[in-house]
């Protein structure tokens, strides 16, 4: 994964010009699937990521599945995670709110799979729940080397997220 291209690369600030892609491509698309791949590049350039994946959230059962997924041998669609009963369920399904893990610790701390996620090289993790309203539909999961997110990250991640609600309903 860490060979993957532009993985890399220095993030570019998101513009207007990304969001307008976002709007066309929801206009355009007719499956989720294509939708996704065009976020997926929006926010490899901006935020960045090695590892990006969309999950949509069920609340009766407190499961995350995987809708998208950028490295599907690793972590395929359809994936399936339980998720209740946690401080970061708490954050991100309870409350709405992002969780930005900078480090291995974080990710250790926070996930059941983290020593898949650190032997893929991945270190630090921007999770960004889609909400409709006050409802958590899902969400939208960014992962890089250690170190990559700073806080200043949250703004982006939290309006490219916005244009997945129509796709997680």
């Amino acid at each position: 994964m860490s060979d993957t291209p532009g993985s890399d690369l220095p993030k570019k600030p998101l513009s207007i010009d990304d969001c307008f892609q976002l709007a066309e491509a929801s206009l355009a698309a007719e499956e989720a699937s294509a939708f996704c791949a065009v976020l997926d590049g929006v926010v490899a350039r901006t935020i960045g990521h090695r590892l990006f994946t969309i999950s949509r959230f069920y609340p009766d059962s407190m499961e995350l599945e995987r809708v998208y997924s950028s490295d599907p041998a690793a972590y395929p669609v359809g994936g399936r995670k339980q998720k209740g009963g946690t401080p970061w369920s708490d954050l991100i399904l309870r409350d709405g709110e992002i969780f930005l893990g900078r480090d291995n610790d974080a990710i250790r701390s926070a996930f059941d799979d983290h020593e898949k996620i650190i032997a893929l090289g991945l270190g630090s993790i921007i999770n960004v729940p889609v909400r409709r309203g006050d409802t958590v539909l899902g969400t939208m999961n960014s992962t890089h080397r250690e170190g990559w997110y700073v806080d200043a990250d949250r703004d982006d991640a939290r309006l490219l997220s916005t244009f997945l609600a129509p796709w997680l309903i």
